[in-house]
């Protein structure tokens, strides 16, 4: 088993061996899972923002067909949300 060794403040280590017992956990238990939670998180996090790039073309398509634009100038409104999207989330 690997071992991890941090270094907080007194008053932040008592506040996590207090809600660990409110919940009937021991400390290392308690942090391993919130290590595991944000973990999960981050990689759903990831999943999301995969999701919503996915629909900047589709987004894009049903724009242009309200405006009755040419597909070229779906095309281009489309690269262009993904370019600004990429640059918003990297």
């Amino acid at each position: 088993m690997a071992r991890l060794l941090i270094s907080i403040p007194e008053h932040e280590a008592a506040e996590i061996r207090k809600k660990a017992k409110s919940i009937g956990l021991t400390t290392s238990a308690y942090v391993r899972n919130t290590i595991k939670d944000s973990l999960n998180k981050d990689s759903k996090h990831s999943e999301v923002l995969r999701a919503i790039q996915a629909l900047v073309p589709t987004l894009a398509e049903g724009f242009g067909r309200t405006q009755n634009a040419s597909v070229d100038s779906v095309e281009k409104l489309s690269r262009l949300l993904l370019e600004r999207y990429r640059k918003e989330n990297l």
